[in-house]
């Protein structure tokens, strides 16, 4: 069931309720698409299980949580520092996203921060491992948009 191929119509009824509110209970689910809530729970369970659906969380508005900085590095870096800057990724609380990536870097890194001070250390940090290009976000025009499954 990994694969799109795989879901049926009522698994993509099903995942696009739950992008739009995780919070629904399987009743609730189970109006919206027209099944029984056990019926429900069974397939919700297997999208989690075959790790279709990966887990549920509240979105935040950064800017209000005091994180109103988002900017993109970009990161290249020779063989031996890409371990590194993978680890660095994972280990600092600004990333929100690392992606690795094709083209002339390495990586696209997505960080938020409370000040441009904290970006200039995020940024240093990155530095130490290789070379980087930095773009502050000015608006988002489409940010977290859930893939369609259509």
């Amino acid at each position: 069931m990994n694969a799109n191929s795989m879901l049926d119509d009522i698994d993509r009824r099903l995942i696009e309720a739950l992008q739009d509110d995780a919070r629904l209970s399987y009743r609730a689910l189970g109006r919206r698409i027209g099944l029984s809530q056990p019926a429900v729970a069974d397939r919700v369970r297997r999208l989690e299980e075959a790790g279709v659906v990966k887990g549920y969380r509240a979105r935040v508005d950064r800017g209000s949580a005091g994180l109103p900085i988002t900017a993109f590095l970009r990161v290249t870096c020779a063989g031996d520092r890409f371990q590194a800057i993978q680890r660095l990724a994972r280990e600092l609380p600004a990333v929100l996203e690392c992606h690795h990536i094709s083209g002339e870097a390495c990586f696209m890194v997505k960080v938020a921060e409370a000040s441009l001070a904290g970006l200039e250390r995020t940024v240093e940090r990155f530095r130490e491992h290789g070379e980087t290009v930095s773009s502050v976000v000015l608006s988002s025009v489409v940010e977290d948009k859930p893939p369609s499954l259509q």
